[in-house]
């Protein structure tokens, strides 16, 4: 699920329940990662703010050419 900006917030299983969500300060940083999957699902999807791939281990986005 994306907010209007296109930022990822939210994850859904195939029954369409919640299973993560995602909140970001105004610069993109993570700030939580919440619900029933976030330590699996929740760590391991790369499409974050403004769905750039977002890099876990360097805590850095790619964004292609700029």
């Amino acid at each position: 699920m994306f907010n209007a900006q296109g930022d990822v917030v939210a994850l859904v299983d195939g029954t369409g329940k919640v299973v993560v969500e995602y909140s970001y300060d105004a610069w993109g940083q993570p700030l939580t990662i919440t619900g029933s999957m976030k330590d699996t699902l929740g760590k391991v999807n790369p499409l974050r703010y403004r769905c750039y791939v977002y890099d876990e281990e360097t805590g850095l986005y790619y964004l292609g050419s700029r």
